[in-house]
């Protein structure tokens, strides 16, 4: 038998030698890099005419090439398309899993078309079966490593991008399940629904997105912002870019992009540009804080030397007024910058509940006065001992009642109250005053955040510094702080929840009062830069009795100080060429400051760490209060050396 290329029942052309034609077809069997097979009309028969070695050669019944030729897991895939290609005497094409004639396995590419006579009936069909083990061992290596991006992944395999696939990443952002066609350009049945995308908040058709413009027009797109909306209405951003796929012909078969989720980026963005313009605010308002104690202080300042005595003790209260105002201030400013570098630890002490909330209500009753406003205190019914810092817990209560006060109306009431619920300490301070607005609940405690007025109160909302304090303070403490308003015209409540730490029985005897403490006179050296900052420490040192020797910087110290033996010696850190660090670990090498007690005074947190930080035995924050100056020289060497 020449060959066993069947013969097509049909009229041969009677200028075409059939065995010529047979020759012919055999060569383009042997060229082919395919194997090549023929079947009967029902797939009873197939008969392999080149196997390329990688099929087996049995020739016989369908179901002896099913099972000697197709993986066991694909003979019923491969079965159905089959049925489906005789039914319809149409071409099919169809990849699975083979058994090769050697054993090993692999992946083939299937085809086969119908060979039909005049009347439209199937005589045979030929097919031709490719080996894609090594394009489909390529995808796999490639899916493993779409699979290990740390970005969503999609691939499009067709130029209308009707059937896209996704990494891991890509299926769980789109909250889909993993093989899902992510296409937006699949038929309308096929075409995932549970998101939408859009552009600047308008939807943008399929067209429009980078896979597919890529895949369309050939040309890579790049750095495309889109926002995915999802079902419950959760939008995130998303930044994608992608590059066509081309077929052997140079034409695009697809494309592959990338996207990833620049969502929390954006919104970290919008946080720094947030908060540069609430610090621009606060700048602004710091300005203004500061001109009115400033100017007060300075009309009075100019006008004491000219006025009666009755008048010089009105404007010496004004100045003494303006002063702790703006002493309060710069502590609240300090404090939280304190706080936020963790630079304060907790005092605890023993408080009794109701004593202080009636001694904060005696402090704060002048200014409630003074601004017509009534003030109600409600204490508990019972004894509610407990520890806690008692001059940050004044803090806590001041910032409250000073706000409370800020945005109520003259006329208005104000309640702070106070009682232990359940395990925690629980102190309030409530208003009818002007409220917050419902979006301003969540953000009203953070720094630099205000409320602008809206009604007759006084003030202007302050440096939205105090409420930031009291939570930060209230967290140091183990606590919280809520905020509780029906919005504008409502009033407000803030809530201080502590929890309930019982003092210990030594705890209950009150603690000596270092005002009581008799004083005696010290030898005091002062080195500071700022002559009116040394002349008034140098006033105030000599008036409570001590002895006081002022230097402007560390040279003249240095030379100043050989026959002097200090009891206390206070450095500015900032001063000019030698700063305070450095003086102070000179001074410590001298036999007459082996025992001085060496304060340093700053604007700043600690900022040196190490030996050259130690010489010191204290650091004061600026402005430095007068009494806690004197309170510190009295116990003449501290205890412990607390650090900023």
């Amino acid at each position: 038998m020449k060959s066993s290329i069947p013969r097509v029942d049909r009229e041969p052309d009677s200028t075409e030698d059939p065995y010529e034609s047979t020759e012919r077809l055999e060569a383009l069997v042997r060229a082919s890099s395919d194997a090549v097979y023929r079947t009967n009309p029902d797939w009873t028969e197939i008969y392999l005419l080149d196997g390329k070695g990688y099929l087996a050669g049995t020739q016989g019944t369908s179901r002896t090439w099913l099972q000697t030729y197709v993986h066991p897991d694909d003979r019923p895939r491969v079965a159905q398309a089959i049925d489906q290609a005789m039914r319809n005497k149409s071409a099919f094409e169809l990849e699975h899993r083979i058994q090769r004639a050697d054993g090993t396995l692999g992946w083939a590419l299937t085809r086969a078309v119908p060979l039909l006579d005049a009347n439209g009936d199937v005589t045979e069909w030929l097919g031709t079966a490719r080996d894609v083990t090594a394009r489909k061992r390529t995808e796999a290596e490639a899916q493993a490593i779409m699979e290990l991006a740390p970005v969503a992944v999609y691939v499009a395999r067709d130029p209308q991008c009707r059937e896209i696939i996704g990494n891991r990443m890509a299926s769980e952002f789109l909250r889909l399940p993993p093989g899902t066609n992510l296409s937006k350009s699949a038929p309308k049945a096929q075409r995932p629904g549970n998101f939408r995308v859009t552009r600047d908040g308008i939807e943008i058709s399929p067209e429009e997105l980078p896979v597919q413009k890529a895949a369309a027009t050939g040309q890579p797109v790049h750095n495309y912002e889109l926002d995915v909306v999802y079902p419950d209405g959760e939008s995130r951003s998303v930044i994608g870019n992608a590059v066509p796929l081309f077929g052997d012909d140079g034409l695009p078969r697809g494309a592959v992009g990338t996207f990833l989720d620049i969502t929390d980026l954006k919104r970290a963005e919008e946080d720094l540009v947030r908060e540069a313009r609430l610090k621009d605010e606060f700048l602004g308002r710091l300005g203004h804080e500061l001109r009115n104690p400033l100017a007060a202080i300075s009309f009075a300042s100019e006008l004491l030397s000219s006025v009666t005595v009755e008048r010089r003790a009105s404007l010496e209260e004004a100045i003494s007024r303006e002063v702790q105002l703006l002493r309060r201030l710069v502590d609240d400013l300090m404090d939280l910058a304190r706080i936020t570098y963790g630079k304060i630890e907790l005092r605890k002490e023993r408080i009794d509940l109701a004593q202080f909330l009636q001694r904060m209500a005696g402090l704060a009753q002048a200014y409630f006065v003074e601004r017509g406003q009534q003030m109600v205190l409600r204490l508990p019914a019972e004894t509610v001992p407990f520890m806690a810092d008692g001059i940050r817990l004044e803090q806590i209560v001041h910032n409250l009642l000073n706000n409370a006060s800020k945005y109520t109306d003259r006329g208005g009431t104000v309640e702070l109250s106070g009682a232990r619920e359940g395990s925690d300490v629980v102190i309030r301070c409530k208003d009818n005053g002007a409220g917050i607005p419902l979006e301003m609940q969540e953000r009203i405690l953070d720094p630099f955040v205000r409320v602008d007025m809206t009604g007759d109160g006084h003030g202007e909302g302050g440096l939205g510094v105090g409420l930031a304090l009291v939570k930060q303070l209230a967290e140091l403490h183990g606590g919280t702080v809520s905020v509780r308003s029906g919005g504008p015209g409502t009033g407000s409540e803030f809530v201080v929840r502590l929890p309930m730490v019982k003092p210990a029985a030594a705890a209950h005897g009150r603690r000596e009062s270092t005002v009581a403490r008799r004083r005696r006179s010290l030898s005091i050296v002062v080195v500071e830069d700022d002559r009116y900052v040394a002349m008034t420490t140098q006033i105030a040192l000599e008036q409570a009795g001590h002895r006081v020797a002022v230097f402007a910087d560390g040279p003249s110290a240095l030379a100043g100080t050989a026959d002097l033996t200090p009891d206390a010696a206070m450095l500015d850190i900032g001063l000019p060429g030698m700063d305070g660090y450095e003086l102070a670990a000179k001074l410590r090498e001298k036999r007459n400051f082996q025992d001085t007690l060496l304060i340093a005074t700053t604007g700043r947190k600690r900022e040196v760490v190490g030996k050259a930080s130690e010489a010191f035995d204290h650091y004061l924050l600026k402005p430095v209060g007068i009494a806690e100056l004197l309170n510190l020289l009295d116990r003449r060497r501290p205890e412990e050396r607390p650090l900023l």
